[in-house]
């Protein structure tokens, strides 16, 4: 193992505390930093596995958190599943700078409009109408240029949903999107031999610190999430703009 591989893994685990606490967070924190060194593909193909160890047990953990929560993740997973899919020939055409743009301003925005308002929300009606073409974006945004986190979480958010339902909603779709994102690496060849291996050790630390960060979570207060959660879409929507500026 090289020294550089070595801090990959540490910046790994720091990351993945994030997510598990928050559902959240990992590949946000992750990806950046790895790429740096090496390449955003580098970063994805390295994280792919682990990053479906994490959800998948987040998923497990917050199971609970599914009650309730069908009139928005049915039409949601039902409509952006086919939109990752569909999400390289649906904006092929568009830049991504302007898309990053687009979703900081509008991660900005609801930022804005939640502290202005604490108790600022989407009602149930409003949700569940909305969830469809939220799935549609979500999706086609994540298949077209793999930023899609920050958008789905912002609308998630705005739901007011429970920790343990958004962190549900949050594990389930990326479960399911990761899933096909996976199998599309796999095709495409992404995984060479010294990936492969490499991306079994990152494993390692995402799973013991995901479990840190469950139980870190449960001392969290439902106020003090959403704080979380707001910091977290905070710094994404920074990150989004440095990259279109930079």
């Amino acid at each position: 193992m090289t020294a550089e591989f070595a801090l990959v893994l540490a910046v790994i685990a720091v990351a993945y505390v994030v997510k598990g606490v928050a559902g959240m967070g990992g590949p946000l924190v992750a990806v950046p930093f790895i790429a740096a060194f090496t390449s955003v593909e580098y970063a994805v193909v390295v994280l792919s596995l682990a990053n479906m160890v994490s959800n998948g047990w987040l998923l497990w953990e917050h199971r609970a958190g599914a009650r309730g929560t069908g009139f928005v993740m049915i039409p949601f997973l039902t409509v952006g599943t086919v939109a990752v899919i569909a999400g390289t020939w649906i904006l092929t055409e568009i830049d991504d700078r302007i898309l990053s743009v687009v979703i900081a301003l509008v991660i900005a925005f609801y930022i804005w409009r939640h502290l202005a308002d604490p108790q600022f929300g989407l009602e149930q009606r409003t949700a569940r109408r909305v969830a469809a073409p939220m799935g549609l974006l979500g999706g086609g945004l994540l298949g077209a240029t793999g930023t899609a986190g920050p958008l789905i979480a912002t609308f998630l958010h705005s739901v007011r949903l429970s920790r343990a339902s958004f962190i549900h909603m949050m594990s389930l779709t990326f479960t399911v999107f990761g899933l096909i994102q996976l199998v599309t690496l796999l095709v495409l060849g992404a995984f060479t031999p010294e990936r492969t291996t490499q991306a079994l050790w990152a494993i390692v630390p995402v799973a013991a610190m995901t479990v840190l960060g469950i139980r870190i979570g449960r001392l969290i207060e439902q106020k003090t999430f959403e704080r979380v959660v707001l910091v977290l879409l905070g710094f994404a929507a920074i990150r989004l703009l440095w990259s279109a500026l930079g």
